[in-house]
């Protein structure tokens, strides 16, 4: 049986198993963050084995073969424990996409405890703080794999830590706007941003290069305009003589500050994710009444003033990593099963730390805790994300690669080819 298909099989088994297996689980009396994922009875790799066997090449010498009974995994994540009741409202933002993380990922390690994968699993509040993170560092020298921090700052500071080690480290949410600092340890699960602004110049290029102007939106900030200047620079030579940069200097776009500015039918990109900026330049646009197309991005889907109405009559496309596609019989056993456990919907932060975790670790399963060799070669059929990690050439990060292109359709968001 093909290796994505047995793995599918095996998930799909595990998660329908859910309830019979958490019964086996040992009683803690530790608060949650400070809880250890409880030890499974180790049974055999199985999948992929044969290709684990197939002999070395110049890449298993770099990062060889290192199977373990058990893995050590620690999350580093910003819970920011020590400042409730007071917490600001940034922060207690950021908490809530770390605790739907964790919550997923513990999913996730209820269903690789039934495939036979051992692991010691913690959970650190990093407090969003970069001496608290180099304190707890000092911690994890014999780790495996980390997952977070979640800021590219805080991950730039890890990277000579983990690259020192020998330790791998997933960065799950953060978008880079540039590589510099990184290493052959880290794994960006979300697209740099010159993934991105490719995957939106080829879109703007496939489907509307021939019959629309181009017009990009950005603020007067310096990596704004730089991701501007990016996409333009990869439009082909007709579609970039009828596209322009439209830099607008403050938060927000004035009322009327458009009009009369826009050809009649235009492809728009705004590159920033400021709400206050992008959602006052969708208004305008809404204003003009005339048929625009807007290329967006993944993080509008956070916007809390997310007009579904405007967002269709613009035609809107997303270029984003995740799709929470309900029909997927994967996702709808996670939904399923996250409301059993915790009598709450699932975020999409939630479904991505089920994602994510299941990922890495089915690779900590089969090639050992230097897995990089192997990468890619887990056809994996998981819900809600792609991930396909390319190398960097210059500094070897690797990072996912791999976007989808959604639509808003009768208020849901579909995936376009």
């Amino acid at each position: 049986m093909h290796v994505s298909k047995l793995y599918k099989l095996l998930i799909f088994m595990a998660l329908s198993t859910f309830a019979s297996c958490g019964s086996t689980r040992k009683a803690v009396d530790k608060t949650p963050w400070e809880m250890k994922e409880d030890e499974a009875v180790l049974d055999s790799a199985g999948v992929g084995q044969d290709e684990i066997d197939k002999g070395p090449d110049s890449l298993d010498l770099v990062y060889p073969y290192d199977p373990k009974e058990q893995y050590e995994i620690a999350f580093l994540l910003p819970l920011f424990l020590h400042e409730y009741p007071g917490i600001s409202e940034r922060n207690k933002y950021l908490a809530a996409w770390s605790m739907d993380f964790w919550l997923g990922a513990r999913l996730a390690f209820d269903t690789l405890r039934t495939i036979g994968f051992n692991a010691n699993v913690g959970l650190i509040d990093t407090r969003g703080d970069t001496a608290e993170l180099g304190r707890q560092l000092k911690t994890l020298t014999n780790a495996d794999l980390l997952m977070g921090p979640l800021t590219p700052d805080h991950i730039r500071l890890v990277a000579p830590f983990v690259q020192a080690h020998k330790i791998n480290m997933v960065s799950p949410l953060a978008t880079f706007e540039g590589l510099n600092g990184l290493n052959d340890r880290i794994f960006l699960s979300k697209p740099p941003v010159h993934v991105l602004s490719r995957a939106a110049a080829e879109l703007i290029t496939s489907k509307y290069g021939n019959d629309y102007s181009v017009v990009i939106y950005c603020r007067s900030v310096a990596y704004e305009l730089e991701e501007a200047k990016g996409i333009l620079a990869l439009l082909p030579q007709d579609v970039a003589a009828k596209a322009r940069i439209q830099e607008i200097e403050g938060s927000y776009v004035e009322r009327g500050a458009l009009s009369g500015s826009l050809p009649d039918s235009a492809v728009v990109l705004i590159c920033s994710d400021k709400e206050p900026f992008v959602t006052s330049v969708l208004a305008e646009l809404r204003r003009t009444l005339d048929p625009h197309k807007v290329v967006g991005r993944e993080s509008w889907l956070e916007f809390q003033s997310l007009d579904v109405s405007a967002w269709q009559k613009l035609d809107m496309h997303i270029i984003a990593t995740g799709y929470v596609d309900y029909t997927d019989t994967l996702l709808q056993s996670f939904v399923a099963h996250y409301r059993q456990k915790y009598h709450a919907e699932p975020s999409r932060y939630a479904i991505s730390g089920f994602v994510e975790t299941l990922y890495y670790c089915l690779y900590l399963n089969n090639y050992g805790a230097n897995f990089q060799a192997k990468l890619n070669q887990l056809e994996l059929s998981l819900p809600f994300e792609s991930l396909h990690l390319a190398q960097d050439p210059s500094n070897l990060v690797f990072y996912n690669d791999h976007v989808k292109i959604l639509k808003l359709v009768n208020d849901q968001l579909i995936e376009i080819k």
